[in-house]
C-alpha cells in the first residue's frame, strides 16, 4: 500500500472473552466492531485487504460481520474502492 503511494489504516479486532467474572481465565472470540471499520472508511479509500481466516488468530469473519464490511464499503468508501480477500 505505501508503494503505491497509499496510507494503511489498521482496524484492530476486539477480544471478547466467554466469561468476564473476576478471577476467572476464560477462552473467547476475536470480533469486528463496525464502529471502528466505518471511522477509518473515508471517500480516499481505495482498497480493503481483508485477512480471514485472520492471521494469527484465525478468526473466520462472521457473516453478519462480512454484511458491515459490505455496508460500510458501500455508504463511506470511494466508488472505486475494493476489497481484497
Amino acid at each position: 500500500i505505501k508503494l503505491a503511494g497509499g496510507t494503511p489504516v489498521y482496524v484492530p479486532l476486539t477480544f471478547v472473552p466467554y466469561d468476564d467474572s473476576p478471577n476467572t481465565i476464560s477462552g473467547g472470540e476475536w470480533v469486528l466492531e463496525s464502529h471502528n471499520l466505518e471511522k477509518a472508511i473515508t471517500s480516499k479509500t481505495r482498497a480493503i485487504v481483508l485477512n480471514s481466516p485472520h492471521n494469527p488468530t484465525g478468526k473466520i469473519f462472521t457473516r453478519s460481520e462480512m454484511q458491515s464490511i459490505a455496508s460500510a464499503v458501500q455508504n463511506l468508501a470511494s466508488p472505486d474502492c475494493v476489497v481484497l480477500s
